[in-house]
């Protein structure tokens, strides 16, 4: 046996550089990125270290699911030294553009050269890697490809994951969207203009936006909607919902607690991330809900919320829903 049995109890190799070169060009919706690996290695009687991937996995920040790159990838010996100082290339392809910020490798298998004789080793397991990675576009694709209305799948999938809408109800999926409800039962006299807070905290993680309409059985009833339509990227909080009553019958309009009430609709959005910052961050939240989601915004998207910011965003909330006037 070869002297180098670290090598074996070890995972393969300790250690990978992995550098994307990103190629600039015009605004579009794709980008290229050029993935290249090398081991750092002290010099030992092990002088190549070749190995074969399977596929390869992206990670696009604020989305929840891995593109995957699978396709016929080159043996690369690790080790050599014949391109100098720039690792071996693995695979040049286009990736949507966008904010990346992990990677995982999968192997098929590998073999080490000791002392001149190859000997095949178990493939490692797949290795991840954290990162923060920014592919500019370069003028593939459409432009707009990505910048669409989520399906009821996609946003179910967003909610059970995010929490982009707490407490949720299936039954008030709605095509494409999801029917918010009213948190405590108003009733609206002619021209009378409230405030109405939504029964569920909302999220829109830093790669959506949301936007809202009104139900039709509101409107047909002379309830108008004033707010404008839509709740910027990275906001979490309950949503005041702007309302006045211009009945033709000049009656009022009585809105119960759980009623449906507005839909909302989630938006994929391209660019980097640019979250809510204004004064009105957790709104009618609690303490426990709003701890709740600083974990999550911490945890799923490190890079784009900071906690302290968070907590001071918590302290100047808006804490109390507004009461109607007697």
């Amino acid at each position: 046996m070869y002297s180098f049995p670290a090598w074996r109890r070890a995972s393969f190799i300790a250690l990978l550089i992995i550098i994307f070169v990103i190629a600039y060009a015009p605004a579009t919706a794709q980008g290229t990125a050029t993935v290249r690996l090398a081991a750092l290695a002290s010099p030992s009687n092990v002088s190549h270290m070749y190995v074969s991937l399977s596929s390869i996995q992206v990670h696009r920040e604020g989305f929840l699911n891995w593109t995957t790159i699978s396709r016929t990838f080159p043996t690369v010996d690790l080790l050599s030294t014949s391109t100098g100082s720039t690792p071996q290339t693995i695979i040049s392809t286009s990736v949507h553009s966008g904010r990346y910020d992990s990677i995982k490798l999968f192997f098929t298998n590998s073999t080490v050269s000791i002392n001149g004789q190859n000997q095949a080793v178990a493939p490692p397991n797949p290795i991840t890697a954290n990162m923060t990675l920014l592919v500019a576009p370069n003028g593939i694709g459409k432009p707009d490809e990505n910048m669409c209305i989520i399906g009821k799948n996609q946003l179910t999938d967003l909610i059970k994951t995010y929490k982009c809408i707490h407490p949720f109800d299936y039954s008030l999926l709605d095509g494409d969207g999801y029917i918010l409800t009213v948190k405590d039962e108003r009733t609206l006299h002619y021209l009378e203009h409230q405030n109405l807070i939504s029964h569920e905290v909302v999220f829109t993680p830093p790669n959506y936006v949301a936007h809202l309409t009104a139900k039709s059985k509101y409107g047909r009833m002379g309830l108008s909607f004033l707010n404008a339509a839509k709740v910027h990227s990275g906001y979490v909080g309950r949503l005041a919902l702007e309302l006045v009553n211009l009945s033709n019958e000049r009656q009022p309009i009585t809105i119960r607690r759980g009623d449906p009430l507005i839909h909302i609709e989630f938006v994929k959005r391209e660019g980097e991330a640019s979250p809510y910052n204004g004064n009105y961050m957790f709104q009618f939240m609690s303490e426990e809900e709003i701890s709740d989601y600083v974990g999550i915004l911490t945890r799923e998207f490190k890079t784009v919320f900071h906690k302290d910011d968070l907590l001071k965003a918590a302290k100047q909330r808006v804490a109390l829903a507004p009461q109607p006037s007697a």
